[in-house]
């Protein structure tokens, strides 16, 4: 039984159909928290931009979703115009799993002010933070006065306020080197703040029928810039998923194109719906910009599959790797994989695994941890493959519909055989790591 209410659902089945339209922008901050702008500001921008729906996302308050409303109304009347861009209440939560992550929740439907108890317990622990911090700077040197400071920002105080007093004051050329020399985390004027948990989190926003969405999982070195999806992102995904997580930003303004495809593919195989979001400060973050009408999100369908990784020895006494050919029923008919198959919906990888080895090769089976995981793309969809090292309980029995052959080949043979494409890429990732696959337990 479901523990959320129906809203929490219906809210990101709205979102995922707002980013399947495209022209939308998930990620926004006002002057209420870190962002350069106030919502009037903002709204005139997103107006410019002809945007068709845009998420406002302060940290820690929804102060600036009334005003925002407002100028929505006074922009209406000014362009004699009843269709203006969707307001979607939103908020930026600071939340922990070993280490700060993000996490964006959104009120499609309704229901924000449910959260603000959740909020404003936040707020209290960033004001003794704030407190905190002022302190230790005054300590280290850096006195700031606590009206200035007070008096910095609209509602959600911070780092970035304290950064600005300190440039204003003369200790520091730009706001980048009062974090890079003091603030930042590791540096002498950093001070953690307590942060709820990721689940906690994910509860509050769902139980308050929003829709909970993990923040620019490229920001937290889950990813590579090659075709490779780094296991701990997958595995990660997997375990908020099953925590009540909804949705992945893998659309975002600082991520680099091959980030936000494996973010997406990682999402895809977690089963959580893909969103975006430009992550626009304003002038604070000048190097992400305001998503713009046709910003569109790629639509390639995406099938979640699994291999295994399963090693043995050569006719000639070799380590070797199991492959099987695929049989004249199936697609790519001839050609040599790793045994596995597509992941079903609500299915794990692992589970996935298991099941095919069962139906494929009629052994039960002992499966590792993620190995090497990667997209691929095949004419006009892609594949997110998933590779796991296994031991089986005997030898292979082959289902004549699915394979007709099988054979332990080295890496250095399997490369002159017909793969499926994707198969030549784990062979090139194994042989570039030296991994051996054996050594798990």
């Amino acid at each position: 039984m479901n523990r959320y209410p129906a809203r929490s659902t219906q809210s990101i089945l709205k979102i995922q159909e707002w980013m399947a339209a495209g022209s939308c922008d998930f990620h926004l901050h006002t002057h209420y928290s870190d962002g350069s702008d106030s919502p009037d500001q903002l709204v005139e921008r997103v107006g410019a931009a002809r945007l068709r729906v845009f998420a406002i996302t302060d940290h820690d308050t929804l102060d600036a979703i009334a005003p925002a409303r407002t100028a929505l109304d006074r922009l209406a009347v000014e362009q004699h115009s009843a269709e203006m861009p969707v307001l979607v209440p939103g908020v930026e939560l600071s939340v922990d799993d070993g280490r700060e992550l993000h996490l964006l929740g959104y009120f499609p439907l309704g229901g924000e002010s449910f959260l603000e108890g959740f909020l404003s317990r936040q707020r209290v622990l960033r004001e003794k933070r704030n407190e905190q911090m002022l302190k230790r700077l005054a300590e280290l040197g850096y006195p700031i006065r606590e009206t200035d400071f007070l008096n910095s920002g609209e509602a959600v105080l911070g780092r970035l306020q304290v950064a600005r007093l300190l440039v204003k004051e003369g200790f520091f050329r730009t706001v980048a080197e009062a974090f890079d020399q003091l603030l930042s985390d590791g540096r002498p004027g950093f001070l953690e703040r307590p942060r709820p948990s990721i689940n906690e989190a994910i509860d509050a926003i769902r139980q308050a029928g929003g829709a909970a969405v993990l923040a620019h999982p490229a920001n937290y070195g889950w990813c590579t810039d090659e075709v490779e999806i780094k296991p701990e992102l997958i595995e990660r995904l997997l375990r908020y998923r099953a925590a009540g997580l909804q949705g992945v930003e893998a659309f975002h303004g600082e991520a680099s194109l091959p980030q936000q495809l494996q973010i997406e593919a990682a999402a895809r195989v977690a089963g959580l719906v893909v969103t975006g979001g430009s992550d626009d400060h304003g002038h604070n973050k000048p190097h992400a910009h305001l998503y713009r009408q046709g910003k569109a999100f790629d639509p390639r369908p995406l099938l979640p599959v699994t291999a295994a990784l399963v090693e043995d020895m050569t006719p000639s006494g070799k380590r070797g790797l199991l492959l099987a050919r695929r049989s004249g029923q199936r697609g790519n008919a001839g050609l040599w994989e790793f045994p596995g198959g597509k992941i079903e919906p609500g299915e794990t990888p692992t589970a996935c695994l298991e099941r095919e080895l069962s139906e494929e090769l009629q052994v039960s089976a002992a499966i590792g941890p993620l190995t090497v995981a990667l997209y691929h793309d095949y004419g006009d969809f892609r594949v997110a493959l998933l590779c796991y090292p296994v031991k089986l309980s005997g030898e292979p029995k082959l289902d004549p519909a699915i394979h007709d052959a099988w054979c332990v080949a080295t890496i250095e043979e399997a490369r002159r055989m017909d793969l499926l494409a994707a198969d030549y890429i784990v062979l090139h990732w194994l042989e570039k790591n030296h991994r051996q696959l054996d050594d798990w337990r």
